[in-house]
């Protein structure tokens, strides 16, 4: 049976989602201008991972001559950002009370240094986040960023 263009059945409007005008865009608009907190926390992770090999190596004077020490790691640390202890640090992790330590080699992971602190997220709040990151002794201008592992997600 050949319907005729009166009794044809309306194209759907692709653009509607269950009846709501508009509700796939603002769908897809709500998943590219609000980022998970997933992303926030690997954005931030790596971020402070950057900044922290950045400033620690700004010249090659420096990288050659800055200690494993908290007062070393204030002195490079970006505004914002408090060098110390955190107290919910990944337990697998060796406990740092001064905000920085130096973790000797161990079978085939080289020496290193445990960086630990806090750095403002929200200057109107006051709110911060908490940040470990390991840092190499002698850095080859590398960084490598390969993901979190059990812990995505997980400020700590």
């Amino acid at each position: 049976m050949v319907r005729s263009p009166k009794h044809a059945l309306p194209e759907r409007d692709r653009s509607h989602s269950r009846g709501i005008p508009g509700a796939r865009q603002e769908q897809a608009m709500a998943h590219t201008t609000r980022p998970s907190l997933v992303a926030r926390t690997l954005s931030l992770a790596a971020a402070l991972g950057v900044l922290a090999c950045h400033s620690l190596t700004a010249t090659p004077s420096l990288a050659a001559t800055l200690p494993c020490t908290a007062a070393a790691a204030q002195a490079v640390a970006q505004p914002g950002m408090t060098i110390g202890p955190i107290n919910d640090l990944n337990p697998a992790l060796p406990a740092v009370p001064t905000g920085a330590l130096l973790v000797p080699a161990a079978d085939s992971t080289p020496s290193y240094c445990l960086v630990t602190g806090s750095v403002i997220t929200n200057p109107n709040t006051g709110k911060t986040a908490n940040f470990g990151v390991a840092l190499p002794l002698t850095w080859n201008n590398k960084f490598l960023f390969s993901g979190c592992g059990g812990y995505c997600g997980v400020v700590f």
